[in-house]
């Protein structure tokens, strides 16, 4: 056994039988060189879809950018009609003071809507190519105002 077990061994040593037994599996084969093929195709592909999401993105969050500077610009009138409104309530000599910030430069205009019988506040934004509108109802009357509100500046406001 000892014997059958060295040849063995001299025999995988030989250069022979390495040709014979293993580079004889890769002769001809052309899968090494299919892979890189395939992974080249793979990360070119990657890379086309990468940038074709990325644009597609792009103009997702531009599209909801108004959108959400609307919002905001909404809830800043929001705060000052309940400022108003809180004035308008607590009565005589009653004052608040707040501070505002909008996105976009924004003109409020107060006025009377004597078919609603309410007092309306409208918020005209300039937003790209389009004048978008916000309207809100408030409580208190005879406010007859114009406010111009400028961009990502702290605007603080003292209402009486």
């Amino acid at each position: 056994m000892k014997i059958f077990n060295i040849l063995k061994i001299k025999e995988l040593l030989s250069k022979k039988l390495l040709n014979k037994s293993f580079l004889s599996k890769f002769k001809g084969n052309n899968q090494g060189q299919f892979s890189l093929e395939f992974l080249l195709i793979s990360f070119i592909s990657i890379l086309i879809l990468i940038s074709f999401s990325l644009h597609l993105s792009e103009i997702g969050i531009d599209s909801t950018m108004p959108t959400t500077e609307l919002i905001a610009i909404k809830s800043e009138m929001i705060k000052i009609i309940n400022c108003i409104d809180d004035v308008y309530a607590d009565g005589i000599d009653s004052k608040r003071t707040i501070n505002v910030e909008v996105p976009i430069d924004t003109n409020i205009i107060f006025y009377n809507d004597s078919i609603r019988k309410k007092e309306i506040a409208i918020g005209n934004i300039d937003i790209g190519n389009q004048i978008k509108s916000i309207e809100l109802e408030f409580n208190a009357l005879n406010i007859h105002n114009n406010w111009n509100i400028r961009k990502n500046t702290n605007t603080r406001i003292v209402i009486e």
